[in-house]
């Protein structure tokens, strides 16, 4: 794309594994520097954190921070910190507080501080939100939207949302179930006024998988018939249609 020359430039960029860790770091280091000389202008922000087990079975704290410059939201990586023993308030509290003193930072610039809902992050007496609002006592504390959201589908199953994704998950499994019903379907939506590509999207993937990641099953498992019988599955298509 570049041309010959572009290429044998590129060719002569070392890549070992030693060089590309080196210039990582490198990166990493001039990332964090340029952050701080930022936030230590006084700078009001807002941090994110998680705690969570890697696949080597390591504690690891990982926090993103957000904060106005030159009136633009700027959302940056900021710490990422191995919890050595356990993982309680206590802990993730220290590891940002040292973290805070090596760069200069202080806590009453920390505006507001968003968790998802574990105990070691929201207990009453020594959960991380407590200890740092004994720093900052009007600090703004946000359970993590999509973490209320993985809590919402986990309570609605079972409820009306499950209901309804099973009500028209039996329905589409019926149609498809054979040629004929699929024809008869098309024909169906064209009489009330559907073009074909509006029908054809009723079968598409994605609100199975939402059935299966619920439920909790594989995307290969069959789902949706639960024994109903091929009239039941009418008679609420039926219904559906006539409401």
């Amino acid at each position: 794309m570049f041309g010959k020359e572009a290429a044998e430039q590129i060719s002569n960029i070392q890549l070992s594994n030693d060089t590309v860790r080196r210039r990582i770091i490198t990166m990493s280091e001039d990332i964090v520097k340029n952050v701080n000389e930022i936030l230590q202008k006084d700078k009001e922000f807002a941090l994110q954190l998680d705690e969570s087990t890697d696949v080597s079975g390591k504690s690891q704290l990982i926090s993103f921070i957000r904060f106005v410059n030159e009136e633009k939201i700027i959302e940056q990586f900021l710490l990422c910190r191995e919890l050595q023993t356990t993982t309680t308030g206590v802990d993730i509290f220290n590891a940002v507080d040292n973290y805070f003193e090596e760069n200069n930072m202080v806590w009453s610039n920390c505006i507001s501080i968003c968790t998802d809902g574990a105990a070691a992050m929201t207990g009453r007496f020594k959960g991380f939100l407590t200890l740092t609002k004994n720093k900052k006592p009007n600090l703004i504390t946000i359970h993590c939207f999509l973490h209320r959201e993985a809590l919402m589908v986990k309570i609605s199953d079972g409820g009306e949302l499950s209901d309804v994704l099973k009500t028209v998950i039996e329905m589409i499994n019926y149609i498809k179930k054979r040629p004929v019903k699929c024809r008869i379907f098309e024909e169906l939506c064209k009489n009330i006024g559907m073009s074909k590509s509006e029908a054809s999207k009723t079968f598409r993937v994605p609100r199975i998988t939402l059935r299966n990641k619920i439920e909790g099953k594989s995307p290969t498992e069959s789902i949706g018939h639960g024994g109903a019988s091929s009239m039941v599955v009418i008679q609420k298509l039926h219904n559906l249609m006539n409401q």
